[in-house]
């Protein structure tokens, strides 16, 4: 009873948006060109592409994914990895058969921003484990961690600088760029053909 009343309180504010913009109730607010297609799911696309890949720009989910598959085999952990996989197969799923699959203009793989707080316990599993690991391990997986938090920021600053584009990334302009502050002379031009690509695509 608790959660159907949270649930209404919630989203109550939204219904009365709706309804005092549109006079409905209800309001699809997307246009005629966004749709899911189920029998085109992206999921490749999605997770590792260059263009808006969520391991790729959030590298830090990647580790966190792997972090899940070290729970033991019993208790508490075992009943959150069932869950874990419970509600990411079909989200994952949904979010890659839209087919705006890279939803627009933004920094890597926005729809799933609300999905990383269900990753800190498989990635402080994963960093508890580090205490049984020898010095040298501790040393590689930490550089490994540091990079990868530096990399995060760093990207997000090369977006905020226009040098990431939000929308046409390839595995081209990725690494014309990285780690650089600063676009290539012919990022234009490889942008241009890359959203011909996209359009000739239907994307």
């Amino acid at each position: 009873m608790f959660l159907l009343l949270s649930a209404f309180v919630m989203t109550w504010p939204q219904l009365i948006y709706w309804k005092y913009v549109t006079g409905y109730w209800f309001y699809y607010s997307y246009s005629g060109v966004d749709y899911f297609e189920f029998d085109r799911f992206r999921l490749i696309h999605g997770l590792i592409s260059f263009r808006k890949g969520w391991f790729v720009y959030t590298p830090l989910a990647l580790i966190a994914f792997i972090g899940i598959f070290h729970f033991r085999l019993q208790g508490n952990l075992l009943f959150y990895k069932r869950v874990f996989w419970f509600y990411f197969i079909p989200v994952l799923y949904l979010v890659f058969s839209w087919h705006n699959w890279f939803y627009g203009w933004s920094y890597g793989c926005r729809a799933l921003i609300q999905t990383l707080p269900l990753l800190a316990i498989p990635l402080a599993n994963l960093l508890q484990k580090m205490v049984s690991f020898n010095l040298l391990k501790k040393f590689s997986v930490s550089v490994i961690l540091v990079f990868i938090f530096f990399l995060n920021i760093f990207q997000n600053d090369q977006y905020n600088r226009g040098i990431i584009h939000g929308a046409s990334m390839n595995e081209t302009l990725y690494w014309s760029v990285f780690l650089k502050n600063e676009r290539p002379p012919n990022f234009d031009q490889v942008l241009k053909l890359q959203e011909e690509i996209d359009w000739a695509m239907g994307w």
